[in-house]
Parts: structure tokens; sequence; C-alpha cells
């Protein structure tokens, strides 16, 4: 997990020693002019990669048999598909493959629809329309 101080493993065992039912664990996908940005900076680059998604997913998928048969708990694997030049976050529930976040907020919800999970907007406080 990029961006928190406990361990995906430390995080189930949280949530589920507290009788959570359902966790959705979204790490950040980020645009590629956020990361270049990051990496011209020399800031840490808290993010999922492309080429690291599948593991990513791998590793979710891993800890949702476990999170069921300890806590009786369901976890459902997700991402915040982000793009801090457009001002848009985006939580895809049950993601099954990587959406690039440079595309269309329209390209990206309608590219989660086919994956049959659920779109959320993240941080619903900020006016979008001020970007569009």
């Amino acid at each position: 997990m990029s961006d928190g101080k406990l361990s995906l493993k430390e995080v189930i065992d949280l949530y589920g020693s507290y009788g959570i039912d359902v966790i959705s664990i979204t790490d950040h996908i980020i645009d590629e002019d956020t990361f270049l940005e990051r990496l011209k900076n020399k800031e840490l680059i808290k993010a999922i990669r492309k080429e690291d998604f599948s593991e990513y997913l791998k590793l979710l998928w891993k800890e949702q048999k476990r999170a069921w048969k300890e806590y009786k708990m369901l976890l459902i694997p997700g991402v915040e598909i982000s793009n801090n030049k457009k001002h848009y976050h985006i939580l895809a529930i049950d993601i099954k493959e990587f959406i690039d976040p440079s595309l269309p907020v329209e390209e990206i919800i309608e590219k989660i629809k086919e994956q049959n999970a659920v779109s959320i907007a993240a941080h619903p406080e900020i006016d979008l329309s001020l970007y569009l």
C-alpha cells in the first residue's frame, strides 16, 4: 500500500479484529505527468504503476482469502484513479484491469463499468466544474 503506515496484512488484521464486515483496499494509480513530475523532483512515488498492477491484484486476492478465512471479512480490491493535472480522483471498487488515469473522466467511468466494478467520486467536496 503506497501511502499508509501499515502493511496490507496489518490493515486486514486491524479491521478484521474489530469485526468489520467489508473493506476495500484502494491504492493510487496516478497520471503519467504527475509520476514524471514526482520523479523529477525526487519525491516518493506512492502509486501502483501499470507494470505492477497485476502483482497488486494478486496480493489483494491472497489477502482476500485470508481475510475471509480468519475474520469472515470481505475484502474488495480497488484503486483510486488519480489525475492531479485535471483534478479528479475516482475510486474503482472491484476493479480487474488497469485503467489509464490520463483518459477523460467519461472514458474512465465507462471502463470501470465494463469491468462490472463500481465507481465512486473521491473527495466530492472539490468543485470539479472549476476544472472542466
